[in-house]
């Protein structure tokens, strides 16, 4: 008779309990939306003022885009680590580091994409294809800079001269071909 009675009391324990735990979920999911909101309006406190305004209205218009509580406070969380950065230039060694960071997984995307479809590369293509992405980056951090570097112009360069060569050795072998053509030994 007590194990029954210790089962039945157990048994409503937990339907009270799942009760408890829906209405409290149910709470925190009404103000999720809220907290979102309030921290967007929290991290805008340390901008310039003029800019204080419009900055928080696009912010919260973007919240409101949002689906659900959850992702409201994810966007106001990155709107506090956005705000002390906003209208601060970029570190260029941090975007450098950004930069190839995205190509690489773009890099990891191809080389998973080719191993899917069971089609190898040698480690040198490996390699030259992560030496051409991360030119490529290289390339794009040095925008409106005219003494920077241009990877891509030099292996542009490179490339026309190889050509031109490649050229030039054609003509001198089909020179040398008809010149022995002329003159046969013997």
């Amino acid at each position: 008779m007590m194990a029954v009675i210790q089962w039945v009391l157990g048994i409503f324990a937990l339907w009270v309990l799942g009760i408890l735990t829906i209405q409290i979920s149910r709470d925190i999911g009404e103000s999720l939306p809220l907290i979102g909101r309030w921290l967007i309006r929290r991290s805008v406190r340390g901008l310039p003022e003029p800019a204080q305004t419009e900055i928080r209205d696009r912010w919260l218009g973007i919240a409101t885009t949002l689906p659900g509580g959850l992702p409201k406070v994810g966007w106001g969380l990155a709107c506090n680590w956005l705000a002390p950065r906003f209208g601060n230039p970029a570190d260029p060694a941090t975007a450098a580091r950004w930069l190839q960071t995205i190509f690489f997984i773009a890099y990891l995307q191809m080389v998973a994409r080719d191993f899917v479809r069971l089609r190898f590369a040698s480690p040198r293509e490996l390699r030259s294809r992560w030496l051409l992405l991360k030119m490529i980056a290289d390339q794009a951090l040095t925008v409106g800079d005219p003494n920077a570097p241009q990877p891509l112009l030099e292996a542009a360069r490179k490339l026309k001269v190889l050509k031109d060569t490649k050229q030039r050795l054609s003509a001198l072998q089909d020179v040398l071909r008809s010149r022995s053509g002329d003159h046969p030994e013997g």
